[in-house]
């Protein structure tokens, strides 16, 4: 949320009756997710193809061109599961899905200001998980995976980067330190009390507080306290391909737990140092994914 309006927050700050210039804003948003996408579902289908001729296990879920269509349209969870052993992916539907929506946030932003946008989609939460206990709207998604494919759960989180952004652009005051210290002690609490009590969607409310604590902090001084030290300049760098580090890494967990041990049928490591390896591995496979694919589609549109 916070990346994605910063632009739209200056440009509010700047001209009171700023409009997203759509085809612009959706053709950056195709060229930053798709080329990478289509890559790695490709890779993770032959990937699992091998695993399958190596080990005899079936990966995945659905490999079938309908899946793979229904993955490219971000609707996997509501007409099919995830295409192939990518389940990680219904993330990346629910974030297309909100830039679907990224328009009316910032038109409420524009028109009522940024405490709005907050109010709404703190309340259009909250009455998602109210209808959901009494109707069980969860009961009828027939493919949802580890989470609901609705957004309405995620909404307040994604808004609270882009309340982050209007700070940024003084259309907002900020909150002071103390403040934000205790919305994070706050969120922390109640998120890991929701998350432990089985109540893990809406756990994501609070825990938004939290996080959006952490990365406001962690821009005071210039960023001094974080992204100038030597742990805040190496997480920035792995930041630069995570796009395809997230992209890639469950064929390359599957690949290379072949190679260095044989999986169970729940593709878990029978000891805990195969899987520490294969993380590591994963980070220069990623970042080589990143120079192959991501880098070239993102700068074809520079």
């Amino acid at each position: 949320g916070y990346c994605i309006h910063r632009r739209g927050a200056r440009h509010i700050a700047a001209d009171q009756g700023a409009v997203i210039q759509y085809s612009k804003f959706y053709s950056r948003r195709f060229w930053r997710l798709y080329p990478t996408y289509v890559a790695a579902l490709l890779c993770t289908a032959f990937i699992d193809y091998w695993v399958r001729a190596e080990t005899g296990l079936r990966p995945g879920q659905d490999n079938s061109l309908y899946a793979f269509l229904i993955s490219l349209v971000a609707l996997q969870g509501y007409f099919a599961p995830c295409f192939v052993s990518n389940g990680v992916f219904w993330t990346l539907a629910m974030e297309i899905h909100l830039y679907l929506a990224y328009p009316l946030l910032f038109l409420i932003s524009r028109k009522y200001g940024p405490n709005r946008v907050i109010l709404v989609t703190l309340l259009a939460g909250l009455s998602y998980f109210t209808v959901d206990a009494v109707w069980d709207i969860e009961g009828a998604i027939g493919y949802r995976q580890n989470e609901t494919p609705v957004i309405l759960p995620f909404w307040f989180a994604w808004a609270t980067g882009f309340y982050l952004a209007e700070i940024e652009a003084d259309r907002v005051s900020d909150l002071s330190d103390f403040t934000w210290v205790i919305l994070m002690v706050a969120g922390f609490a109640a998120g890991f009390s929701l998350h432990i009590s089985g109540y893990t969607t809406l756990s994501n409310i609070p825990w938004a507080l939290f996080f959006a604590g952490v990365l406001r902090l962690s821009f005071k001084n210039n960023g001094e306290r974080m992204w100038s030290l030597v742990p805040g300049r190496a997480l920035a760098f792995v930041g630069i391909f995570s796009y395809s580090l997230y992209a890639i890494h469950v064929p390359v967990f599957e690949a290379l737990g072949v190679l260095l041990e044989p999986i169970t049928n729940e593709s878990k490591f029978v000891s805990i140092w195969p899987a520490i390896c294969v993380g590591l591995l994963s980070l220069p496979i990623g970042y080589l994914f990143y120079r192959s694919v991501e880098y070239w589609s993102v700068r074809s549109k520079d």
